[in-house]
């Protein structure tokens, strides 16, 4: 009889039958411990954030994330008016936002991890409204996880998405870069039908909030690349 169960076991029919339910049934403990550690990585970023230690903050996003910083770097140091213009508003919004406040030498020596740690140093983030948001309900779907923000006042977004990565969840900025945002949906209801006049209207917000945030007047001139690309 122990040889014949042997037998079976050793089958790889058997084998994957068995490795099958073990991925199709996972306990439900490691499901809500992963979310529990998502919550655990948000807190630990948002502290980060808020008390300006950029290596930190670095560290808890997403390799995705730091490739949207590596562009926004790149579009702020040789970007035309036409590729920014071609960009999604948030991506937009960052690139000019870098070319406004920090000088073309700096950023050039300023790889993408490098580059979040300095924003975050020097609170160039303008990150406080992050004080009033927490985590809802988050779900985890393997090495992905979607979680709702809860907020005490206004905030834009209403879902973040982390990666877990090197064993660590991560927040994931893509669907926020190259999603639709406020100033999007006032610029179509300001000018609906007119894709020119919505572009128009875009810019006007954009450069406006960048003026806000940097204290200083904002004119035509952070159209044109401080560097021509290599």
């Amino acid at each position: 009889m122990a040889g014949h169960w042997r037998c079976c076991l050793n089958s790889r029919p058997v084998v994957f039958f068995i490795l099958a339910l073990m991925f199709a049934f996972p306990p439900a403990a490691d499901a809500a411990g992963e979310a529990d550690a998502v919550r655990q990585s948000f807190h630990a970023l948002k502290a980060a954030l808020l008390q300006d230690r950029g290596a930190e903050a670095a560290r808890l996003v997403s390799r995705s994330t730091l490739a949207l910083s590596d562009k926004a770097r790149d579009l702020a140091l040789y970007g035309s008016k036409a590729e920014l213009e071609a960009q999604p508003t948030a991506m937009l919004a960052a690139a000019l936002s870098l070319r406004q406040s920090i000088g073309s030498r700096k950023l050039q020596s300023l790889p993408a991890r490098d580059l979040v740690a300095y924003v975050v140093d020097t609170n160039l983030t303008h990150d406080g409204p992050v004080a009033g948001i927490d985590l809802g309900g988050v779900r985890v779907d393997r090495q992905v996880a979607a979680a709702d923000v809860l907020s005490d006042g206004s905030f834009p977004i209403s879902q973040l998405q982390f990666a877990k990565e090197e064993g660590l969840w991560k927040l994931d900025l893509t669907d926020v870069a190259y999603g639709d945002t406020a100033v999007d949906r006032l610029a179509r209801m300001m000018s609906p039908g007119s894709p020119d006049g919505q572009r128009a209207l875009r810019n006007e917000l954009v450069l406006a909030m960048i003026a806000a945030n940097a204290g200083t007047g904002v004119d035509g001139a952070i159209w044109q690349p401080p560097l021509r690309r290599p």
